[in-house]
């Protein structure tokens, strides 16, 4: 039989479900931990439980640990800090750790992408309250309201603007002071003590790399400043957790300003994107150059893509014959080989409009086939067996095999024109060079 302090306390229980809800109390705290709502436990939803079962699946039940133990600690530091699309602050934090751990580095670079922003102290991409989030009096009262010149309410009027003046120098010179500390950045104690010496390095690799501003648009300075970054880290794991972090930036860019916009996509374009390019990290190059061009030529952008969209079902159809022609020549010679279709991005698609003068519904080889084998002999075979099925276009081929390109990209390429007269261009490479291909520098952590 309960005691009567026993039945009392469910009884509570059952009145707080009744008015609240499941998992939370008559004060509002949680007991299921929610996303968004802090407690012991954290705030796990459903990406973050995600992403932790694929930590396990790479580092194990104490690597998973740590990087669980990370993303903590970042809710905790971030606490309510919303950034411009109203998400906490963190879940940039954990899509960033996400993308790295997609391309399989190491558990010090993870865990350092979880903690990156609590010590950075950026500006950009969070809310800000205070005097940031207020207009200016005088501007905000209507003239009806602010009284005749030299009137009680105009010289309130000016007081406030006075002050609010002073506020915003002090706030821009707080700014700057954060810079040039993360500029000379050292390794965070905090963080070295919780996850290590490396760990902490590569944050304050990050923090420092984010103090860098592209003033001057020009092709040379922008090649200077891209080695001006190399030169500010000696380790290439700052890099690439940096240029995750751009990407997830550019992802959500839309929730900042139009002009902050432009000048982020401008500065991805000139110096972000080559460096993923530089580092052989195609696929993160492309989709930092697509997202640029959205956001500094739309009309562009749109017009590519219901191109491109118009033509898919034509395409598909078109690459899935030609895909099995080949696979049937490839059995014939005793070549195993993996073909998949691709389409090219939309700023190659881009680039070409401006290079031959034309729109983009007047290019034609906006498709290509990737052909994946296991040597180096079997990758000319497969060359041979499709300049045998269709015939190749002069002065488009190129052997990147023997001659690779400074980033360690090896391939062969070669356009051939198709049935119908369609030109489609064909990528032929083994599965070590497309691991390379793909994730660049990245690729010694596979």
């Amino acid at each position: 039989m309960l005691c009567r302090s026993r039945r009392f306390m469910i009884c509570s229980k059952k009145r707080a479900f009744r008015r609240f809800g499941p998992g939370r109390t008559s004060r509002g705290c949680p007991g299921s931990v929610p996303a968004g709502c802090p407690g012991k436990e954290g705030r796990m939803d459903e990406s973050s439980l995600e992403f932790l079962a694929k930590s396990s699946q790479s580092f194990g039940a104490e690597g998973a640990s740590v990087i669980e133990k990370a993303l903590k600690w970042a809710q905790d530091r971030h606490g309510s800090t919303l950034r411009a699309s109203g998400e906490e602050a963190w879940a940039h934090d954990l899509r960033v750790a996400s993308t790295l751990l997609d391309m399989r580095l190491d558990l010090d670079s993870i865990v350092a992408a979880l903690v990156h922003d609590c010590t950075e102290n950026r500006s950009s991409g969070y809310r800000h309250q205070g005097v940031e989030a207020k207009t200016r009096p005088v501007e905000g009262i209507p003239p009806a309201e602010q009284g005749e010149p030299g009137s009680e309410t105009q010289a309130q009027s000016r007081t406030q603007s006075r002050k609010l003046a002073k506020q915003e120098k002090k706030s821009e010179e707080k700014k700057r002071e954060v810079r040039l500390k993360a500029l000379v950045a050292s390794p965070d104690e905090q963080i070295a003590e919780a996850f290590g010496p490396e760990t902490a390095m590569i944050v304050a690799g990050v923090a420092r790399l984010s103090t860098v501003r592209a003033k001057n648009k020009t092709v040379q300075a922008a090649e200077t400043m891209r080695k001006m970054l190399f030169a500010m880290t000696g380790d290439i794991r700052v890099i690439i957790v940096k240029l995750a972090d751009k990407l997830d930036s550019m992802r959500t860019l839309k929730y900042l300003p139009e002009e902050r916009q432009k000048t982020i996509a401008a500065e991805t374009l000139d110096i972000f994107a080559p460096l993923a390019d530089r580092l052989g990290i195609s696929w993160l190059k492309d989709e930092l150059e697509d997202l640029a061009l959205k956001v500094l030529n739309r009309e562009v952008f749109d017009q590519i893509r219901e191109i491109v969209s118009k033509k898919k079902a034509t395409r598909e159809k078109f690459l899935a014959r030609v895909s099995e022609d080949i696979r049937r020549a490839s059995l014939k010679e005793g070549i195993a080989v993996e073909i998949s279709s691709r389409a090219k991005h939309f700023y190659s698609i881009y680039q070409k409009m401006r290079k031959k003068g034309k729109p983009a519904e007047e290019l034609y080889d906006l498709m290509g086939l990737r052909l994946i084998c296991e040597t180096e002999n079997e990758c000319y075979s497969l060359l041979g067996l499709v300049h045998r099925l269709w015939k190749p276009i002069e002065g488009r081929f190129k052997d990147y095999i023997a001659m690779p390109k400074a980033n360690g990209y090896r391939s062969l390429h070669t356009t051939v024109m198709c049935y119908d007269g369609q030109l489609l261009e064909v990528q032929i490479r083994t599965k070590l060079m497309h691991a390379i291909a793909e994730f660049g520098v990245a690729s010694h952590w596979l």
